[in-house]
This record gives structure tokens, C-alpha cells and sequence, in this order.
């Protein structure tokens, strides 16, 4: 694979997993109920950031904007939706602490973060952005919506016995070095990724690697990796070729999908990419960064392709299983016999932009659940079924240890 370059595959015919998870918690059906927008942030949220636990996920709900803008019911409604059906533990939904500013500027140039921050940047600026104007309820947002990536990494890394976790909001991928883009501020998974750095989680000649689904191309996150974390990361990104951005920057690996492409064609190609990625890189990646934006439904507002419910859901799967395989050959993850045997993955939210017809908050929002919902519960090694006590005697039952733990960019605030 040569590095910076975008490359076409050839189509094989997609073959479903030959694996049988082991353990899955099914619902009837793949679209939960989110219609309450009636909603108290804190009847969902247990802040119990620094205990260890089995899976964890992290909801900036309580720091929404006061503001009425269409991403704002479904930071409210996924994690309800994911308490209420039994998806996630109650006490796995938590409160992010804020980013710590210092990695921030790790990551960023130090005018623009202070700019932000003190609400000097100009009004231009934000509107290039996509906000309408800053005001401290933005700022707070923000720096608990990058907080969370970098919580839910702490956990999968260090904490969480599935080594998985999810951020509720995030995916900054349009965020550049001094600038923000595409309603992103700060890029939280290169943020997230010098954490890994600074704390020697990236092994020598081994790289984390961002997984970006997204249906836009994460310009912002390509170029920071390029820019800042040669040799210790790899950028793979997905997307539809005629969508923002304009300018595409260069991946280490760019896959340029065609308008309007359906279920079947978008997973054998990324089933043809996760093999490709597999065999390149088995042994050499440390940590996975999964931007799962779920843009990529027919009919969203700011898409251009044709997924239905079941194909999103199908594509995470093979997200889970991808980072299952790449650890079953790795001795490095397999030493904590009381971990899962798979690379340590965090997921961001990313996009999914609602219509009133076809693209609904329910559909938006489900997709986004069942997501989180893989990531805890989607298993396929055998190994895992003993490391995790998975156990299917109990079709409502958690899996895992559970017992003792009881061009349209309008002027809408929109925030990642």
C-alpha cells in the first residue's frame, strides 16, 4: 500500500462472517424509540469516570446548547435510547471530564485554541465553521465533547475489560492544525492520539489507526496525522467521492465511493479494505480510532449514498470483528487473560443529518445506538466467549461480567 495515495479495488462478491458471534444482545428491531425529546439529563448519566468496568460510553448531553439546531435531539436521545434498551449498563453511560488544554495545543495551533476559548475568534471564522456565533455554552461543549474521546481512550486502553468504549458526540475529522471546518472545532481523534504518544501506548514501528466511515472524508484528521504523527499512525478513510470537502487532502489510504451506492457493493468493498488492512498491518497497530458517522443512510441531508438501517449495522459489525482478528495474532493482547483479545477501539459519533421524511430522528438516532451497541456486545472469537463469560442462556442478559456490578453548510449551530 503505498502511503498518501487513493487507491480503487476490485469487487469480489461479499461473503457474510464465517464466524458466529457468540454473544449478541438482539432487540426486535434495529430502530429504537427515541421520539421523548422531554428529556433530563441526568436520569441517564452516572458520573463513575475512574472505576473499572466492562464497557463504557460518554454523553455531553448535559452540556447541549440552549440553542435549537438538528444535531442537538440526538445528543439528548442515543444515550436514553441505549439506557432504556437495556443496551448499556445504566452506570457505563458517563459524564466526560473537560479536555486538558495543554494536549489540546499539542495538537493545534495555540492563537487559534486561545481564540476560541477567550471568544476572540472573529464571527467569520465561526460561520466558516458552521456555527452561527460563539458564546460560552459552545466553549463548554466543546471542551467536554473533545474531553470524551479522550475519556473513553483512558478506558479502553487502560480500564474497560471489552478494552471498547464509545464517545456519545465527537468525530472531529474536519478540524485542522489552525482552523476548524465542517461544524468541527478541535480534531479529537488526533488529540486522543497524541495521548497515545505522550503516554508510550504507540510501541516502537507500531501505529494507532483511524477507521473514518464517515460519508465525508476526514480532510482535517489525514492532514494533522501527516503533519504531526508520521510513522506512528495510519489513516484510512472511506468516503463518498463527490461530497464535502471540495479538496480532498491525502490519506495514507483514500477509498472514493460512487453517488448512491447500496448495501451490497459498499460491504464487499470494505470487506475487501479490513482484509487488505489485516494483512498489511497484523502486528503493527496498537490502538483503532473508529469515526462512525452515520451519514452514509439514504436520504440523509448531507450524504450522497444509499445504506439502509441494516447496512450501517452490518458495517460496524465488521468493524468489531476486524479489531478481534487483529488482535487474535498479536501476543500483546493476550496477556491480561480477564481482557477481551482485540485491539483497544474507541468510536465518535460523527455525522447524521436528519430530514423530516425519509431520514428521521428515530432512524438517526438508531443507527447511532446500534453502534454502541456492537462495540459492547457484537463478539466473534471463541476465546472471548470464556474470557468475557458470555453466555447465552438469557436472551436479555448483558453479556460480559456483569454480575457485581449491578455544499450545505447552513448557519445552524451544528457541533460534532
Amino acid at each position: 500500500m503505498i502511503r498518501g495515495k487513493t487507491l480503487s479495488l476490485p469487487v469480489r462478491t461479499f461473503k457474510s462472517s464465517t464466524c458466529i458471534p457468540l454473544r449478541y444482545y438482539h432487540h426486535s428491531s434495529h430502530q429504537l424509540n427515541t421520539t421523548n425529546n422531554n428529556i433530563n439529563n441526568n436520569q441517564f448519566i452516572e458520573n463513575n469516570n475512574n472505576s473499572n468496568g466492562f464497557f463504557s460510553c460518554y454523553s455531553s448531553a448535559k452540556f447541549t446548547l440552549p440553542t435549537h439546531h438538528t444535531l442537538k435531539a440526538k445528543w439528548i436521545q442515543v444515550p436514553k435510547a441505549l439506557s432504556e434498551s437495556n443496551a448499556v449498563l445504566k452506570t457505563e453511560i458517563k459524564v466526560p471530564d473537560p479536555i486538558p488544554i495543554d494536549l489540546v495545543k499539542q495538537v493545534h495551533d495555540h492563537d487559534f485554541v486561545d481564540k476560541f476559548l477567550d471568544g476572540t475568534i472573529s464571527p467569520k471564522d465561526m460561520k466558516r465553521i458552521g456555527f452561527g456565533e460563539w458564546n460560552e455554552a459552545v466553549r463548554n461543549r466543546v471542551i467536554h465533547t473533545i474531553g470524551a474521546t479522550l475519556c473513553a481512550t483512558k478506558d479502553a486502553l487502560n480500564l474497560n475489560e471489552s478494552r471498547r468504549s464509545s464517545n456519545l458526540a465527537g468525530g472531529g475529522h474536519h478540524s485542522f492544525y489552525d482552523r476548524g471546518s465542517g461544524y468541527c472545532i478541535w480534531n479529537d481523534i488526533v488529540i486522543a492520539g497524541q495521548y497515545l504518544i505522550n503516554s508510550g501506548a504507540i510501541g516502537e514501528g507500531r501505529k494507532y489507526l483511524v477507521i473514518d466511515l464517515d460519508v465525508h472524508q476526514g480532510d482535517g484528521t489525514s492532514n494533522l496525522c501527516r503533519l504531526l504523527h508520521s510513522g506512528k499512525s495510519f489513516t484510512f478513510s472511506m468516503h463518498c467521492k463527490h461530497n464535502f470537502p471540495i479538496h480532498k487532502e491525502k490519506s495514507d489510504w483514500d477509498v472514493e465511493l460512487e453517488d448512491n451506492m447500496k448495501d451490497e457493493t459498499y460491504l464487499r468493498i470494505l470487506s475487501d479494505c479490513l482484509d487488505t488492512l489485516e494483512q498489511e498491518h497484523r502486528g503493527k497497530i496498537d490502538f483503532i480510532f473508529f469515526q462512525s458517522g452515520v451519514d452514509v443512510l439514504q436520504g440523509d441531508r448531507l450524504g450522497r449514498l444509499s445504506l439502509s438501517l441494516e447496512g450501517v449495522l452490518k458495517r460496524d459489525q465488521m468493524v468489531a470483528e476486524f479489531a478481534e482478528r487483529m488482535a487474535l495474532h498479536d501476543p500483546l493482547f493476550h496477556t491480561d487473560t480477564n481482557r477481551a483479545i482485540t485491539i483497544p477501539l474507541v468510536s465518535m459519533m460523527g455525522g447524521g443529518y436528519i430530514t423530516e421524511k425519509e431520514n428521521t430522528i428515530d432512524r438517526v438516532c438508531s443507527a447511532h445506538s446500534n453502534t454502541v451497541r456492537t462495540l459492547r456486545n457484537y463478539w466473534t472469537l471463541k476465546e472471548n466467549s470464556t474470557r468475557l463469560e458470555l453466555n447465552d442462556s438469557n436472551p436479555k442478559e448483558l453479556p460480559g461480567r456483569l454480575k457485581g456490578w449491578t455544499r450545505e453548510m447552513d448557519e445552524q449551530t451544528q457541533i460534532y
